[in-house]
């Protein structure tokens, strides 16, 4: 079930994405063949529809997502009882839409528009109300199918109005037959799960009472949101006309185009601050600042780049749209409040104080509407966007005073901090796109500024390159050498306060190509300081020793790694460069046995000289191990340290334990996660549905508070996956474990079996086997003799075999 949701929720987000690309398209595409004014009415005829289609949910959909979830027995039940009050919502929503348009005094055409876009506000009602059965259910995966076949669906109908016989009433029926899609989607799936008897209303005043009592807060939220998102359209329909709707309808569409990436994102981010909240002080307010911290890091370049360029991508809609540059310039900027507000929102609800967020929300709404009545009759249609823009930073900073509430350690000082730089950056980046854009064009200068923007980062160290891997075995190497190496690297500030001397040049050309001849040119210009080289990564660098070494008449050692040799045998021509270079190598280094003899038998070579990972020296604090004594008050403590990635397998361990938590084959513990990754949120949602309230996410933290995980743990598990490319090359952690005299559980690879001896060190199992790993977590955390016995010998095993000096000194007869 649990990979399933995790399927479902990358679904859904994949759909997103293709649903408002298409949406996004198809509407340029509309824009351009039917000009600003009919467009401007097809948008306002939209708009009025959205604005009162949160009548008819009145807010029963997450609610009924809500209760199905916590009791899916009563699925027939809820939903029948909902169904009696879903009807007449839909039919009331949709008369105060019509006599709403009727009322506000508009023409015919759009009246009869509104009847039209009515229906499909009834229609997107129903369908949306019934995929909220299948997410009560945990299925996403039909919802995501059908929103995007029926915006698909829509796209391919107007589209074909659009070149034959272009007609504002087509192009709405056209939304139609999209709505219609889901709908039979929805309707279909329902009855396959739950059969025709669900569709069969059922009356309870009680239940009608209860749910209309909860739902009225998220109803209230609804309404707010909906008014403050397109009032704006409304009050330029009458203080303007159509065609001033439709300047500002394409800039709208250019901006709120982006809000599915934090959709997407506080959908995980939302459970997770749920369980942190009263529980784990110190990770929330690291989560949340992380959440913040990533919104700003998507948002930046999102603002200034189309603000760069809001001249040229307004013309993709044609000529006649050129003023929608103005308001698409100023408009834009008010993402930066609406993604920074989303991870407040999500906070503030987990907290349970969604009284002050929908009061927040309130206060945006009135002030927008006061703002467009003011700014709309002075400024024309930019003035739009200045009332957007203003209400939605109110919005936002309203929310953030709130925070503390909430998080008490929040430092508004360190936000701000991360603000001024990441804001910077997009401003230098602003800056320089703005000179190069009249040499270069708009569309090539898009890759150029998101260059410029990752550099203003690492700059200003907002992104920033961790010590993992291969990194910490060359810096090792490096160290055990001090007194004889010079380090030359490309990455600014990688190494400091090193007891060698350091040399920052760029290695790789960003102007010509073959790109490595700056390494070639710099390690020449070099040739008097040096005797060797000693090189990482087989291509290109070997490349680049290998030339070298032509001219200066100097040798060279090629350390190699795993992933870097699979690179190099993608092609043929890779593959015999590689196999070149490995011939004139003085000699060859590998981290791993398995990996020797992988090059020697791929490159028909020598077997390379194997010298492993290691460590500098042995912690001083050895492991505390709950013994049977303790297990009674203390629970046992399970650790895990590396990258948030699939190849990791920290999926197979949530699933594990939920299951020998359920049958009781375990005793209570605790299992902490360090590292980052693409898959920390999908994690993080996976143990919330497993209810896994043992598991703590600690991040990226810093190595004082890892080595403290290491000395209070009990058992390290992570049983990693083989890979074609990336490929676990030995596994420095399993070494780090052992030195605190901790056993792992990992899988029988190689590299691995070479850092755990199985039932020695630790345990190895099958790759990718539930069965074996269930066993075996439970083997240890029950065993406690057993337990300590391999925590031992992984200890010693490390101190006489895994120490930098032994290990290093295995280079010295080559140097």
């Amino acid at each position: 079930m649990t990979s399933l949701l995790a399927k479902n929720t990358l679904f859904l987000t994949i759909s997103s994405v293709g649903q408002k690309a298409i949406a996004f398209v198809y509407f340029l595409f509309l824009a351009r063949i039917m000009m600003p004014e009919l467009t401007g009415i097809y948008f306002l005829a939209v708009s009025i529809s959205m604005i009162f289609s949160v009548i008819a949910d009145f807010g029963i959909t997450p609610v009924i997502i809500r209760e199905i979830a916590k009791h899916p027995d009563g699925t027939q039940k809820l939903f029948q009882r909902a169904l009696i009050l879903k009807l007449p919502l839909l039919f009331f929503g949709y008369l105060i839409a019509v006599f709403s348009t009727v009322f506000l005094g508009y023409d015919t055409q759009i009246i009869s528009l509104v009847l039209i876009t009515g229906l499909v506000l009834i229609l997107d009602s129903i369908h949306l109300f019934f995929y909220g059965v299948l997410r009560g259910h945990h299925i996403l995966k039909i919802e995501s199918i059908g929103m995007f076949f029926g915006q698909l669906v829509t796209a391919i109908f107007g589209s074909i109005v659009l070149l034959i016989s272009p007609s504002l009433s087509l192009l709405v029926f056209a939304l139609l037959f999209g709505s219609l899609t889901n709908v039979f989607l929805s309707t279909f799936f329902l009855i396959k799960k739950f059969g025709f008897e669900m569709f069969v209303p059922e009356f309870n005043l009680l239940f009608i009472k209860m749910i209309l009592k909860t739902a009225f807060p998220f109803a209230l939220a609804a309404i707010f949101v909906k008014v403050y998102s397109y009032v704006d359209t409304l009050f330029i329909s009458k203080f303007l006309d159509a065609t001033a709707v439709g300047l500002y309808g394409l800039a709208y569409k250019f901006t709120y185009a982006f809000q599915f990436l934090p959709l997407a994102f506080v959908a995980a981010l939302y459970p997770n601050l749920s369980s942190l909240i009263g529980f784990d002080e110190v990770n929330l307010n690291r989560t949340f600042n992380r959440a913040m911290w990533y919104m700003l890091i998507i948002s930046t370049p999102i603002v200034f780049g189309i603000s760069l360029i809001s001249n040229q991508v307004v013309l993709l809609a044609g000529e006649s749209y050129s003023e929608s540059a103005k308001v698409l310039s100023v408009l834009i900027f008010a993402l930066f409040p609406i993604f920074l507000d989303f991870p407040i929102g999500s906070l503030l609800n987990a907290a349970n104080r969604q009284g002050i967020k929908t009061t927040i929300m309130g206060i945006t709404m009135v002030i927008n509407i006061i703002l467009n009545a003011l700014l709309i009759p002075r400024f024309g249609i930019v003035g739009a966007a200045y009332a957007a823009l203003v209400s939605f930073t109110v919005m936002f900073l309203v929310g953030l005073a709130y925070v503390r509430q909430v998080i008490l350690t929040f430092k508004f000082s360190e936000f701000f901090k991360s603000i001024i730089f990441i804001v910077g950056s997009g401003i230098i980046m602003f800056l320089i796109g703005r000179l190069i854009l009249p040499f270069t064009g708009w569309i090539a200068v898009i890759p150029l500024c998101a260059v410029i923007y990752l550099l203003s980062l690492i700059c200003t160290k907002m992104i920033a390159f961790k010590d993992f891997g291969v990194a910490r075995y060359l810096s090792r190497l490096a160290n055990y050498f001090a007194e004889r190496i010079t380090v030359v690297t490309s990455v600014a500030g990688a190494v400091q306060s090193s007891p060698f001397p350091v040399i920052e040049q760029p290695l790789l050309s960003k102007f010509f190509w073959p790109q490595w001849l700056t390494s070639v040119a710099h390690f020449i210009k070099l040739r008097s300081s040096y005797d060797i080289v000693i090189t990482s990564h087989l291509i290109p660098f070997g490349t680049a020793a290998l030339l070298t070494s032509f001219v200066t008449k100097k040798p060279f050692v090629v350390i190699v790694h795993g992933m870097d040799v699979r690179l190099a045998t993608k092609n043929f021509i890779k593959k015999k460069l590689a196999r070149i270079v490995l011939k004139h190598a003085r000699i060859i280094v590998a981290n791993s046995r398995a990996l020797s003899q992988e090059v020697a038998e791929t490159f028909g070579v020598a077997l390379p000289l194997v010298v492993y990972p290691c460590m500098e020296s042995l912690p001083k604090n050895k492991s505390h191990l709950t013994t049977d004594r303790e297990l009674s008050v203390i629970p046992i403590k399970l650790l895990t340290v590396g990258r948030l990635i699939k190849r990791k397998n920290h999926t197979q361990v949530l699933m594990a334990l939920a299951e020998l938590k359920q049958s009781q084959f375990i005793p209570k513990f605790s299992y902490d996660i360090v590292g980052q990754g693409p898959m920390e949120e999908t994690l993080k949602e996976l143990a919330w549905q497993l209810h896994l309230d043992e598991v703590k996410f600690h991040g990226a933290i810093d190595d004082e508070q890892v080595n403290q995980l290491y000395t209070n743990a009990d058992l390290f598990v992570m049983p990693v996956l083989d890979d074609k490319f990336d490929k676990e090359g030995f596994g420095y952690v399993f070494l780090k474990a052992a030195s605190y005299g901790l056993p792992s559980i990992s899988t029988r690879i190689s590299g691995v079996d070479e850092a755990i001896i199985d039932r020695e060190t630790g345990l190895l199992i099958q790759p990718n086997n539930q069965n074996d790993l269930s066993r075996a977590i439970s083997e240890l955390m029950n065993n406690t003799k057993l337990r300590l016995q391999l925590g031992e010998k992984a200890k010693t095993h490390v101190e006489q075999n895994f120490i930098c000096a032994h290990q290093f000194s295995k280079l010295e007869a080559y140097l």
